[in-house]
């Protein structure tokens, strides 16, 4: 082609959409198409996507557009291109290309340098003039048909496109890559062939695999769509790319959301209609249910009142105006019945809106149903509130008991501490006194010793107040006697004695009642201290307030006393060991609760004491000279151990050892040693001492109180409720595990952090000012607080409460929060279901009905404007059996003592007939008081005439469905072996009809002729079945002349088959007989059965055809010697689609027989079928003639 013929053509796009045809004339580079209005080519139809494509010209000259499937991002449209009847995501458009977009919405691209004329609005695409041959540009314009001029221009030429373009030869060599290409692949040209761009593309061009195709390539996390085109002429490769990894993304979420949006508007049961702005209806969708009041929308108008038009055309205007939904509802009278639909309405565009109308009669009647429930779910609310009180209280006390006995260990653990660290024994009472006294609140502390035979006042006493001194002066006044006085009679007893009430006590009781009183003291109590079954001291506490005796606290400090006790003796112990060393030695020796023993240089003993016979168990005798090693378990002794301290002992000079000894008899106890090393004056080694006390019990309490710590801590850990301690300052000291979980946090990374650490400053502040309240009023607290939780907010109950600490200090603040988010939105739907309870069962169109457990009519409830579903309107206080027939009542009183028995609701259909006329009714009897039920009944007629319907549709669309798949498989079988020969020879005559003879060349086309025949006779078949099944098969009879129409159609079949004879035998006489009946239908039953006849039969056999006529009928039969048919496939033999199984690879669609039996049945005739396998078959018709 010349270039100035290359310019004078004209690309020209006719669009054909809602708005009529238009062309538009191809100049720009790029052009989008799509429905939206930002589209270069705008399409008018709501069918096609915003979107749709996009139209490249891909070539200067000559020029070449390529049609693109979506947009350049490689975002899909909706519905595809269809590009000459062919489903595809690109093309290079030819001329005359026909593109559809949707059903609506076609295109044609023409390249003419002629004038093209379009005539527009036509309902077929009519030319003017059509360009010559040589002018015509992109005729049958593949890409692998190009010749090499213009595939050699297509390669040289460089686009005008933002893309990457890449192209290489043979070799592998890059002769152009554009500057889009060099920007996003910087490292293309050192990898080269390794690219995953151009990996794999140079074997599959030279082994001739592809000359154009499209692939996609992953990137890192992109995703390109690559066209690759190569030029044999140049012998090069060129490829186009696209970044298609956001329309891959989009394209899956879109296909996700359109699935979920097509599963949506199938199960949507609801009547949709798009209106425009007057109120017209444009388009519906038709409801799904039993509700067809206003699927016509012609109708719409006769249905809906004006009323109700005029109340939706007010909605409508508002719609548009506001651009918000707008919701109202309205009721119908459909079937004698009033049916209550609400109508949503929303803006779709500036001048049309959609309407979705719901039937919500079942809705309105369920409403009754919740309000009825509303009182059992109140309940079960109430009671769930009552037992998560329960625990939270069961909780707090959990809590106090652990704090409790905490705070109880560390005042055992001070006690011990100041006690050890006493100087002496009045000082050890003095520490004793305050400790107690600010532990339990007492007022005032003081001891009593034994002196001679009287208890005398110690100079160790305590006081928590001021104004007790004159009391003191007068303790200091007195002593007491063994029983007189409360010092006194605990001294006797050995027994502490706890003083309820002064006041009440007797003069000689109490001998200093008056100073008592005048001090303001109520109760008193004395504990003894004792040691070795000798008391030495008497504890003796006041209180201002009369309290009753408190066992746990006397017991407490009892156990303090015996401390006491025990370090007053290890005082004197010790002081007799510094007195002297005889005193000292027999100490040790009469020392009972400590074994003290010498050893020499190599362990051995060398001297024992009566404590150590006691806990060790070995006499004298028995262990001395022996090694100091069989105290030890096998395990240390295999490890040393014994050795190993002493050696210890002689480097440091004294160690301490913990751990597990043996005794004689073989049992373990824990003891607690102190070893030695005695040393002369010139430091020589002469052996060692060693001290051991038992203290396996108090290692058995100290392993009780851990696992106790333990199991609480556990139970806090296990604790679904936050549980947190805080500071004065607000600073985090303890969270429990559920803590850390909800809002991932450790213990160790909290402690010292604040809320506004962790929370919002607002919720922060909320919880501090809670924690102040609690510090301020010294007491408990709870509140609803809201705490953050996985991007929601949850509302938790808060119960917050002071921590004290032994002098009475708030020292913390804990809380223990509960998620009460569902409680509260159980709260929220309990108020809402009851507002909705109440409106529903004022909303329920059914007859209700109180009858007692005895049948009878107590109180009911009828539906406005509609009749009772009654036999007689005077019932009340009659028994079913007076008001409905004895087939009703009895299955009715059935019901209801059925529920009165297991208060589950009983349903029972039944029927009447009300002014001649039967209806349907449906009813639900459930208990509403002791003895009584509620009966709601139903008018249930319609919807059992529409159950009935279904049924027989569900029944109508599985024939369907299977005569469906029948088809489906027939034509897949059918039309493979006609299409692959029409294949073949029309690919033969293309490439080798120059090469072949005329005759050779008509062999084929014959070939083609007979496949197309064979389709077209098979289509026929199906669209003829198609007509009988649908009652559109006429039944027109004429005069005709039969044996000779037989005869013309025996030699029509006979002309089609060289291996059978069909011998035609009519009755004699029958020439020139006429008789009233359908030709064309006649042709289908003789053509079917002979062709059927030979199809069947073996080569050589015959088939014989007799015809029989009088003046009522013709008979037809049609015998052959084929393979016949089973007993099996003779009941299905009519059948669209069935075949025989012993047909084998005899061709056949299955629709002959049907055929023939639907043409016979419309003649009124008959057909009966006489076979034997492998034997042969004989046809009878039978056909009435003159109706």
């Amino acid at each position: 082609m010349l270039k100035t013929e290359i310019q004078q053509v004209k690309h020209l796009f006719v669009i054909e959409d809602n708005e009529g045809k238009r062309a538009v004339s191809l100049e720009a580079a790029i052009y989008s198409i799509g429905r939206s209005a930002t589209n270069s080519i705008v399409l008018h139809s709501h069918l096609v996507s915003r979107q749709h494509a996009s139209l490249v010209r891909v070539t200067e000259n000559p020029p070449l557009f390529r049609l693109v499937d979506g947009n350049l991002q490689g975002v899909r449209s909706t519905n595809g291109l269809i590009v000459n009847g062919q489903l595809c995501f690109e093309r290079e458009l030819s001329h005359q290309d026909e593109i559809i977009f949707a059903d609506n919405v076609k295109a044609w691209y023409y390249a003419t340098a002629d004038d093209l004329k379009i005539i527009l609005g036509d309902t077929e695409k009519k030319v003017a003039k059509v360009a010559s041959a040589s002018t015509m540009i992109g005729v049958e314009r593949q890409i692998a048909n190009y010749n090499d001029a213009a595939l050699l221009k297509l390669a040289s030429f460089r686009e005008p496109i933002a893309s990457p373009i890449i192209e290489i030869d043979l070799a592998g060599n890059i002769t152009y890559i554009n500057l889009s290409a060099i920007a996003q692949f910087p490292d293309l040209q050192e990898t080269k062939l390794q690219h995953p761009l151009l990996k794999e593309i140079v074997p599959i061009v030279k082994n001739g695999q592809e000359t154009f195709f499209v692939r996609e390539v992953e990137i890192g996390s992109k995703i390109f769509s690559q066209s690759v085109h190569y030029i044999a002429t140049s012998g090069l490769i060129k490829s186009y790319i696209v970044d298609i990894t956001e329309g891959k993304h989009t394209e899956l979420a879109l296909r996700e959301s359109e699935a979920k949006n097509r599963a949506l508007l199938t199960a949507i049961p609801d009547l949709m209609l798009r209106l425009d702005k007057n109120g017209n209806c444009l388009d519906y969708l038709p409801a799904k249910t039993i509700y067809n009041s206003v699927n016509d929308r012609n109708n719409e108008c006769v249905i809906l009142p004006p009323e109700v038009i005029i109340q939706r055309m007010q909605y409508v205007s508002k719609a548009l105006q506001t651009n918000e939904t707008q919701v109202f509802e309205f009721q119908l009278l459909v079937k004698d019945v009033v049916r209550h639909y609400e109508t949503r309405i929303v803006g779709n565009g500036e001048n049309e809106v959609l309407a979705i109308v719901r039937d919500i009669s079942d809705r309105i009647i369920a409403k009754a149903e919740i309000k009825r429930n509303k009182q059992e779910l109140e309940f079960r609310v109430e009671e769930r509130t009552k037992e998560l009180r329960n625990a939270n209280n069961q909780l707090r006390r959990e809590i106090g008991s652990r704090e409790k006995v905490e705070e109880e260990v560390r005042f055992l653990q001070t006690m011990t501490q100041a006690i050890g660290e006493s100087t002496n024994f009045h000082s050890a009472l003095g520490v004793a006194l305050r400790l107690v006294c600010d532990f339990t609140g007492w007022a005032f502390g003081e001891a009593w010793i034994p002196t001679g035979g009287a208890l005398e006042c110690s100079p160790a006493w305590y006081r928590n107040t001021q104004n007790l001194d004159k009391f003191r002066l007068e303790s200091e006044k007195i002593n007491f006697l063994p029983g007189v006085g409360l010092p006194g009679r605990v001294w006797s007893s050995k027994q502490p004695e706890w003083m309820q009430n002064v006041s009440t006590a007797k003069d000689t009781a109490f001998l200093r009642k008056s100073g008592a009183l005048e001090s303001g003291f109520k109760s008193g109590v004395g504990i003894p201290i004792i040691a070795s079954d000798r008391v030495l001291a008497v504890l003796v506490f006041f209180m201002f307030t009369a309290d009753d005796e408190n066992k746990h606290l006397v017991k407490l400090v009892s156990t303090v006393a015996s401390q006491l006790g025990a370090l007053i003796q290890r005082k004197q112990v010790e002081a007799a060991l510094f007195d002297s060393e005889e005193r000292f030695r027999l100490l040790v020796e009469g020392g009972k609760d400590y074994a003290i023993f010498m050893l020499d240089q190599e362990g051995n003993v060398i001297s024992w004491n009566t404590g150590a016979e006691r806990i060790k168990g070995y006499k004298s005798a028995e262990i001395l000279g022996k090694s100091y090693s069989c105290f030890y378990t096998e395990e240390d002794r295999a490890i040393g151990k014994p050795e190993y301290f002493l050696h210890l002992a002689q480097v440091n000079g004294q160690i301490e050892d913990q751990g597990w000894r043996v005794c004689k008899d073989g049992s373990r106890i824990w003891t607690d040693a102190l070893i030695t090393a005695l040393k002369d004056q010139n430091g020589q080694l002469r052996g060692f001492s060693k001290v051991v006390r038992n203290i396996t019990e108090t290692r058995h309490s100290q392993q009780a109180l851990q696992e106790s710590e333990q199991r609480l801590q556990a139970i806090l850990d296990n604790s679904i409720a936050l549980i947190y301690v805080k500071d004065l300052q607000g600073r985090y000291i303890s969270i429990n595990s559920w803590f850390g979980i909800i809002f991932n946090v450790h213990r160790e990374e909290i402690t010292g952090k604040t809320d506004y650490d962790i929370f919002p400053q607002e919720m922060a502040d909320t919880y501090r000012a809670n924690d102040l309240k609690v510090i301020e009023t010294k007491s408990y607290l709870d509140r609803e607080e809201i705490y953050p939780h996985q991007g929601e907010l949850h509302t938790y109950l808060s119960i917050k409460f002071p921590l004290f600490d032994a002098v009475g200090h708030i020292y913390a603040v804990c809380g223990i929060s509960t998620n009460i988010s569902d409680r509260k939105r159980a709260e929220n739907a309990l108020n809402l279901s009851l507002s909705t309870n109440r409106a529903l069962l004022d909303a329920i169109p059914d007859a209700m009905f109180r009858i007692s457990f005895e049948g009878i009519f107590v109180n009911f409830k009828a539906v406005k404007n509609n009749p009772l579903p009654l036999l007689t309107q005077e019932f009340l206080g009659k028994s079913l059996y007076e008001v409905f027939p004895e087939e009703v009542a009895n299955p009715m009183m059935d019901c209801i003592q059925l529920a009165l028995i297991t208060k589950n609701m009983q349903v029972f259909e039944y029927q009447l007939l009300l002014d001649h006329n039967s209806l349907d009714y449906e009813a639900r009897i459930a208990v509403s008081a002791e003895n009584e039920v509620m009966a709601i009944i139903r008018d249930i007629t319609e919807r059992k005439q529409v159950e009935t319907e279904i049924r027989n549709a569900l029944e109508k669309e599985k024939e369907l469905g299977e005569l469906k798949s029948r088809f489906v498989t027939m034509a897949s079988h059918e039309f493979r072996t006609p299409l692959a020969t029409i294949f073949s020879s029309s690919e033969l005559l293309e490439h080798y009809s120059h090469k072949w003879t005329e005759e050779k060349k008509l062999k084929h086309q014959y070939r083609i002729q007979s496949s197309v025949k064979h389709m077209t006779n098979l289509l026929d078949d199906v669209l003829l079945i198609g007509k009988a099944e649908a009652g559109k098969l006429e039944f027109q009879p004429k005069l005709l002349d039969i044996s000779q129409f037989c005869r013309d159609l025996v030699e029509e079949v006979q002309v089609t088959t060289q291996s059978h004879t069909i011998n035609f035998c009519p009755q004699d006489q029958l020439d020139n007989f006429n008789g009233l009946i359908d030709e064309k239908l006649l042709r289908h039953i003789i053509t079917n059965l002979l062709t059927n006849a030979v199809k069947y039969s073996p080569h050589g056999k015959e088939v014989n055809f007799n015809l029989k006529c009088d003046r009522n009928q013709a008979t037809f039969a049609i015998q052959d010697g084929g393979i016949g048919i089973s007993i099996e496939d003779q009941q299905l033999l009519f059948e669209s689609f069935h075949r025989g199984k012993n047909v084998s690879n005899i061709p056949g669609t299955g629709l002959g027989l049907a055929i023939v039996k639907k043409s016979v049945d419309l003649h009124q005739g008959t057909i009966t079928v006489e076979s034997q396998l492998e034997v042969g078959t004989t046809f009878t018709v039978t056909l009435p003639l003159n109706q």
